[in-house]
Parts: structure tokens; C-alpha cells; sequence
């Protein structure tokens, strides 16, 4: 599984590494992959978890990749886990639809405008190490509902993204703007 983001405690990685040790417990050989920028001051914070949770050898702290390697690491994902405390709409999550990858996101901020609950992803409970642990276990365990919300956030998300839809909002925008 993979995070994508500000590697920043804004973002839940704290409740993800804690959340991902006790995914472990029942899939031992998954490995989590988290991919983008972070403080040097925060690395200490994220290796302390992995050691005291045993976790070191599971997750990989790739820093930031360009994207080239970011389409790479979503061709190998199994999910995309995003646990953020607030977030806007996030380019992560249409990125992984398009990618035909599942998302595990936190109800927060515009997350639910992108992710229909069970039917284009999961959606959880922010700060819940339960919550999230759950939410991914419920797409490990059941690969057929997996590939359901891939399937179908995929379809929206290329609607949604494709140029000419964006074209036509843009459009709309601009008549809205003339009308003022």
C-alpha cells in the first residue's frame, strides 16, 4: 500500500504507521510505501514509531519521487491510504481512481465530495488508529469489493478529469464570472 503527500503529522502518517503495524498482524507480508517530502526534524518522530512497533523492515520512507516514479509505485499499489487530519481535495486520490487503485481517505474537508462511502473508496474516521486499520483491512480481506470501488472510481474519475469535461466547467465559470 501506498501513501502520497506531505509527509507532515497534519497528514495522519503517525496514525498510519500505528494503524499499518496492526494491519500486519493479519497480512505479515505487506509493506507500505510512503512517497513524499518531509522534514528532516520529522524523521526521528517516524523512526521511532517503526522501531517500537518493530515495523522498520515493512515501510519504506521513499522521500519525494518524481513523478514519473509516483506513476510507477500506484502501478505496484494495492491501495492508496491517505489519513489526513484536514485536506482540501486532494490531486492524490483522482490520481490513484485514474491509477485504478483503491483509497482508504479520512471523512475530512472536501475528501467526502470525492469518495461516494463503499462505493468509489472507503471512507473513515480522522485520528482512529481502529478506524483506519479497519478501512484497510476491509479492502485486503475482500478483493472483490476492492476491485468494485477501483472499478467505478476509475470510470468517474477519467469523466471527471478528462480535458473536455474540465474545458466545459472552465467555460461555465467564465459565464458565470460575465454574468456578475
Amino acid at each position: 500500500m501506498i501513501f502520497v503527500g506531505s509527509v507532515i503529522p497534519e497528514k495522519g502518517i503517525e496514525v498510519l504507521l500505528h494503524a499499518f503495524a496492526e494491519v500486519l498482524k493479519d497480512f505479515p507480508g505487506a509493506h507500505l510505501r510512503v512517497i513524499g517530502h518531509y522534514a528532516p526534524a520529522y524523521a526521528p518522530v517516524l523512526q521511532s514509531i517503526l522501531s517500537r512497533r518493530g515495523i522498520e523492515h515493512r515501510v519504506t520512507l521513499h522521500g519525494y519521487l518524481e513523478i514519473a516514479e509516483v506513476v510507477q509505485q500506484f502501478a505496484q499499489a494495492t491501495l492508496l491510504v491517505l489519513p489526513s487530519y484536514m485536506d482540501t481535495a486532494p490531486n492524490v486520490i483522482a490520481e490513484a481512481q485514474v491509477a485504478g487503485v483503491p483509497v482508504v481517505a479520512t471523512r475530512v474537508g472536501g475528501i467526502p465530495e470525492m469518495i461516494e462511502p463503499d462505493v468509489s473508496g472507503v471512507l473513515v474516521e480522522p485520528r482512529s488508529v481502529a478506524c483506519l486499520r479497519d478501512g484497510i483491512l476491509r479492502l485486503l480481506n475482500d478483493p472483490e469489493f476492492a476491485t468494485s470501488v477501483a472499478t467505478f472510481a476509475r470510470g468517474q474519475a477519467q469523466r471527471i478529469c478528462a480535458p473536455a469535461t474540465q474545458v466545459a466547467k472552465l467555460i461555465e465559470v467564465y459565464r458565470t464570472i460575465h454574468d456578475l
